[in-house]
C-alpha cells in the first residue's frame, strides 16, 4: 500500500504588513493593539514550529501553499517585497525558500481580486458587515476560495513530497480535502498561541 499523501495546515492571522493598502483602516479598527499583539505571538509560535519542524537539517523537503499568494505570481519576488516591508509570515516563507522547500503560487487570481474589492468596501463602510446580502457573498467567496486551494493542495502534492498550507482560521480546506480527496492525511501542528475564526 502506497504511503498516504499529507498537508500540515498551520492556521494564521495576517499582521499589518500583510494588508497592503488595507492595513490603515485595520490599524484603526476596534481592538487593533489587543489583536496586533495576539498575531504577533501566534506567529512567534508558528516561526518556532517552523524551526524544528521544517528548518532542521534532518527536514524533508516540502511543498508550500500561502492563502493571498496567486497561482500567477511571481513567487520569488513577490515573497521577497512583502517580506521586506515587514510581514513575519512571508519572511518564513523567504527562510524555507532558502532551505529548499517550494513556495508555490495557491489561490485564484480572480476570486483574490473579488475579496480584495469587497474588503475595501467593507473597510469604507464597516456598517455593510451586517448587510446579509453581503454576509451571503463573503461566505461564498470564501468557500470557492477553499475549493480551489483544495483542489491546488491535491494537484501538487505527492507521495514523496508532503505540503504544508499556510492559512488564515477562517477557512476550512481540510474538510473539502476530506470529500475530494480521502487519501490525502491532513494534520495541524500544535502551536502554543493558537488563532480564534476571528483572526
Amino acid at each position: 500500500m502506497p504511503s498516504p499523501r499529507t498537508l500540515t495546515i498551520v492556521p494564521i492571522a495576517h499582521t499589518q504588513a500583510d494588508l497592503g493598502t488595507l492595513a490603515p483602516s485595520a490599524a484603526h479598527a476596534p481592538g487593533a493593539a489587543a489583536r496586533t499583539a495576539v498575531v504577533s505571538a501566534l506567529w512567534t509560535a508558528i516561526a518556532h514550529w517552523a524551526q524544528n519542524t521544517l528548518l532542521t537539517a534532518q527536514s524533508s523537503r516540502h511543498v508550500i501553499l500561502q492563502d493571498g499568494l496567486p497561482i500567477d505570481a511571481d513567487v520569488q519576488r513577490l515573497v521577497a517585497e512583502v517580506a521586506a516591508a515587514g510581514a513575519r509570515n512571508h519572511a518564513l516563507l523567504l527562510r524555507l525558500m532558502q532551505a529548499g522547500h517550494t513556495v508555490l503560487g495557491t489561490e485564484s487570481p480572480e476570486l483574490l481580486i473579488e475579496e480584495l474589492n469587497l474588503a475595501r468596501r467593507l473597510a469604507a463602510d464597516p456598517a455593510l458587515a451586517a448587510d446579509p446580502r453581503i454576509v451571503t457573498l463573503r461566505r461564498a467567496l470564501l468557500e470557492m476560495r477553499d475549493r480551489f486551494i483544495a483542489d491546488r493542495a491535491a494537484a501538487v502534492i505527492t507521495d514523496h513530497t508532503p505540503g504544508v498550507l499556510f492559512i488564515g482560521a477562517a477557512h476550512d480546506v481540510a474538510s473539502i480535502l476530506a470529500r475530494s480527496s480521502p487519501d490525502i492525511a491532513v494534520a495541524r501542528p500544535a502551536l502554543a498561541c493558537a488563532p480564534t475564526k476571528a483572526a
